[in-house]
């Protein structure tokens, strides 16, 4: 029961760490550290061992970094795929959009997230007033920290912040 208890706990600080902006990153490293101290802590012969225990926070782990991974790649091919529909925009009307819903529904069906996430999920699109063909798309990669960004000016990505 305490196990399950643990997991869940596990669970829902995952949620958390999601829902208030910081990275699931951290949360792995603490999880990590404490699944190095249930190790140490049985050689030692000071606990238990119980694999069940190790092998729980093992795989929380690793979902945790599979699911960021997943979500970070699955970002980018959907800003490349939204870099290229504000490009077509741009060679059908000679100029780039106002705004992304510009490109619905003659380019795309709708706009997709950026990210699977509560916050910080979405695309931003903007154009400076004074430069027309100054336009930058973002996302945010990594809460609350990490953005990119592309250029529309320059023709590529880089990391804003």
């Amino acid at each position: 029961m305490q196990i399950k208890l643990k997991l869940i706990f596990i669970l829902f600080v995952l949620v958390l760490t999601e829902v208030y902006v910081t990275s699931n990153y951290l949360i792995s490293a603490l999880v990590l550290i404490y699944l190095l101290m249930q190790i140490w802590r049985y050689a030692k012969g000071r606990g238990k061992f119980c694999a069940f225990k190790i092998y729980a926070y093992l795989i929380a782990i690793i979902i945790m970094i599979v699911s960021n991974v997943f979500n970070q790649k699955n970002a980018e091919v959907k800003a490349d795929l939204l870099v290229q529909n504000i490009e077509t925009y741009k060679i059908k009307n000679s100029r780039y959009p106002s705004r992304l819903g510009d490109l619905a529904p003659a380019l795309i069906n709708k706009i997709p997230p950026a990210r699977y996430s509560f916050f910080q999920n979405n695309f931003i699109y903007y154009c400076a007033r004074e430069d027309v063909n100054n336009c930058v798309l973002s996302y945010t990669v990594v809460p609350p920290y990490y953005r990119k960004a592309y250029s529309f000016k320059d023709k590529r990505w880089k990391v804003v912040d």
